[in-house]
């Protein structure tokens, strides 16, 4: 076997070689291809290109960012009495915020949108633009507000219906409503100056009209008030009964019965008054009880003075007084009927003034002559003189004659 290979394969060689065969020609033929365009073929993409025919990953798109929302389809299938969970399953969204919660009622806040269909204009006027077409949901959200008393579903009211039910819920600033859905904040306090009449919740807003005391602010005078220059408010307490106000003081927030402090709030005057110089102020003075001296002589002055009254038309009156002391006593005033007198004896047991009776008085009228001199007498004739002024002295009566005769 060996031998035989060896005798091929020369013959193999030698035929190989002289066979001699010519390449093919190959012929190159020029062919057209269509070019496709390529770009965004995505019509929802901000750069479609209705002419793109090969989708080159260029797409790109104008997105926006838009609150969780539910379709009114999904409202209509709430029902009072709900629990939140169920609500929240059945509307398959989560509140868009919350706008009131305390422990009996909470209300939630979400945005709705209506369900809209995009179908061609030729689809209009038919039946099939009913089921045809493809459902889009409105660019446009409101608000719906989801009410719970008590862990329950009580109410739902849209934007579009809350107009129209002011009297189950207040949704205007003016806080008028029915029912205390809401907490509408404001000053509850009828005594304020900015009461809201319209709010059920108190915000701590209140103001309220204040008054400064006025007094005498030396402690040493007559007068002195302790509250004097304090800010302070009074509190009826929706009452027209004194006895029922009280008095708060703005800076120390102290309170206290009006009736208690009424005569040291209403002064009308700052001024200050004081005891006399020989005198000081009576530390057994009590004014409600009013039985002490407000003022007692200085007790270091007593060897200076002798104290008693110094008035001598006083029943009391005291020779060796020298300061008064203002213990004068005096007799009655006079009457139409009676007047007084002091008893010289001012040491007398009993009432030291005399009551006198009053005389009646009767007015005499007294005749008024007139004195006739010698000239009036010279006016009469002489024939008559002897018989009008009989009996008369002759001597005087010759005298007159002559006179007489010789005019």
């Amino acid at each position: 076997m060996k031998k035989l290979w060896i005798l091929i394969l020369p013959l193999f060689v030698l035929t190989s070689c002289k066979v001699k065969t010519k390449a093919p020609v190959k012929k190159v033929v020029k062919t057209t291809k269509p070019i496709k365009v390529k770009g965004c073929t995505d019509k929802t993409a901000a750069n479609y290109d209705s002419q793109a025919e090969i989708d080159n990953g260029s797409c790109y798109y104008n997105y926006i960012t838009i609150n969780d929302f539910v379709s009114a389809e999904n409202i209509a299938r709430l029902e009072t009495g709900m629990s939140k969970n169920e609500v929240a399953a059945t509307l398959n969204a989560t509140p868009f915020d919350l706008l009131h919660s305390n422990e009996t009622c909470e209300i939630y806040s979400y945005e709705y949108r209506h369900i809209d269909r995009e179908f061609t204009m030729k689809d209009f006027t038919s039946k099939s633009m009913l089921v045809n077409g493809k459902e889009m949901y409105s660019p446009e959200s409101k608000n719906l507000y989801v009410i719970f008393r008590d862990q329950k579903l009580e109410s739902v009211i849209t934007d579009d219906a809350k107009n129209q039910l002011e009297s189950v819920i207040c949704f205007k600033d003016n806080c008028d409503s029915e029912n205390n859905y809401i907490a509408c904040g404001g000053c509850t306090d009828k005594e304020a100056i900015n009461f809201n009449a319209e709010a059920n919740q108190d915000d701590g807003s209140c103001e309220y009209e204040t008054m400064m005391v006025k007094g005498c602010d030396d402690n040493e005078s007559l007068n002195y008030n302790m509250y004097s220059g304090a800010e302070f408010r009074v509190i009826k307490n929706d009452s027209n009964d004194t006895r029922k106000w009280e008095v708060m003081f703005v800076e120390s927030g102290e309170t206290m019965a009006y009736n208690d402090v009424a005569e040291d709030i209403n002064t009308s005057s700052d001024d200050c008054e004081y005891c006399p110089c020989d005198e000081i102020v009576n530390p057994a003075y009590d004014p409600k009880r009013n039985c002490e001296a407000q003022c007692i002589p200085d007790p270091e002055l007593a060897d200076k003075y002798n104290y008693g009254c110094t008035d001598e038309l006083a029943v009391n009156y005291d020779t060796e007084a020298n300061k008064d002391d203002g213990s004068c006593v005096h007799c009655p005033c006079d009457t139409d009927d009676y007047f007084y007198v002091i008893n010289q004896d001012r040491n007398c047991n009993g009432n030291p003034c005399i009551k006198v009776m009053k005389e009646d008085e009767k007015e005499e009228v007294e005749e008024i002559k007139e004195d006739c001199d010698l000239c009036d007498l010279l006016d009469f004739k002489i024939d008559f003189m002897p018989s009008m002024v009989a009996p008369m002295n002759l001597e005087l009566d010759m005298k007159l004659k002559n006179l007489k005769n010789n005019e």
